[in-house]
């Protein structure tokens, strides 16, 4: 099993709400291979763009969907909908418990070392830097092991076909 590692409860509320703004339509699973992109975002060496610590990674700026602000045209009904959640409710209750057991090293990483990932079929910035590259998938979501340097890496336990 993975080490633990150190994380604030105010970090865990915060990935809690990331996950379930990212994660909620792939159920269980789905939150704990978004925990885990947030995992190993954090633990990155040396501490890359993204920082170290696990709610700068969550709300770092244009990285995770459910935390851009709202556009002139488009409101972001996630971000609406992850600062309405209360702590009682069931999505909220579930993703905490996932962002729970993933940082205390009780759920192995299904996705390889992956730091990012997307909705199947839509377009990303880095597309160009993961096109040779065979995603870990899950859901509709495709993941990668994309450095912060923006080449994309082989999976850390060696499988590349998800």
């Amino acid at each position: 099993m993975p080490a633990p590692v150190l994380v604030s409860p105010n970090d865990l509320h915060v990935c809690a709400l990331t996950l379930s703004g990212e994660a909620d339509d792939q159920g269980r699973e789905g939150k704990i291979w978004v925990a885990w992109v947030l995992r190993n975002r954090m633990e990155w060496k040396p501490s890359a763009w993204w920082g170290n610590q696990l709610g700068r990674c969550c709300s770092y700026p244009r990285q995770f969907s459910c935390w851009n602000p709202d556009t002139k045209d488009v409101p972001n009904e996630d971000l609406k909908r992850i600062n309405a959640i209360k702590a009682t409710d069931p999505c909220y209750i579930e993703s905490l418990d996932v962002a729970t057991q993933v940082m205390s090293g009780k759920i192995e990483d299904p996705t390889g070392g992956s730091t990012t990932y997307k909705v199947r079929g839509t377009s990303a910035t880095w597309d160009g830097a993961v096109s040779d590259f065979v995603p870990r998938i899950m859901g509709d979501h495709d993941f990668w092991r994309l450095s912060p340097l923006g080449p994309c890496l082989p999976f850390t336990d060696g499988d590349s076909d998800g």
